[in-house]
């Protein structure tokens, strides 16, 4: 597993990709961009952090990253990128997580931009991610809404898929 400093070495790296660095802008709105806490730490195996790479906890807002679980650079700035798509729904697009249309929204974001970020430009490619993303998002949301996660992620998935905010539109 990886230690502290593997892991701050790590998120150092993330930070200065090119679409972390535009999440951190947007989310600071021009502002002090370290102002917002990212931490690294060991994650239970248990609640909500028991399958999470990373997680946003609330008072203060911060992000989590499961040091015990990002063996990669790759790891990390997927991870990362998620969490700061997250964090950019809640403070810029006032996304409500308390509510399963909400949460899904932000799910199908940050799914595309972080694990499933485009790779390929092929037809099967286009479909594979669009797929792949939609069952993420489902996955991720019934951590919170068990019992409808489907029905969520299907209400909010074409319009969530299609907003590309804060960047300019990819060839999705």
């Amino acid at each position: 597993p990886s230690d502290f400093s593997d892991c701050e070495d790590m998120l150092t790296v993330a930070k200065s990709t090119p679409k972390v660095a535009a999440l951190l802008a947007a989310i600071s709105n021009g502002g002090d961009a370290d102002a917002i806490k990212i931490q690294c730490r060991s994650c239970s195996i248990l609640g909500p952090e028991g399958r999470a790479k990373a997680l946003i906890e609330k008072n203060p807002i911060q992000i989590i990253l499961c040091k015990n679980r990002l063996f990669s650079h790759k790891d990390m700035q997927r991870a990362l990128t998620h969490e700061l798509v997250h964090l950019y729904d809640y403070s810029r697009k006032r996304c409500d997580f308390t509510s399963c249309d909400g949460l899904a929204y932000s799910e199908v974001r940050a799914a595309r931009e972080g694990e499933f970020a485009a790779e390929g430009k092929g037809l099967l490619s286009k479909w594979l991610r669009r797929y792949s993303v939609r069952r993420h998002a489902i996955r991720s949301t019934a951590n919170l809404f068990p019992d409808s996660p489907d029905s969520c992620v299907d209400r909010v998935f074409h319009e969530a898929y299609n907003d590309c905010s804060p960047f300019e539109r990819d060839d999705l």
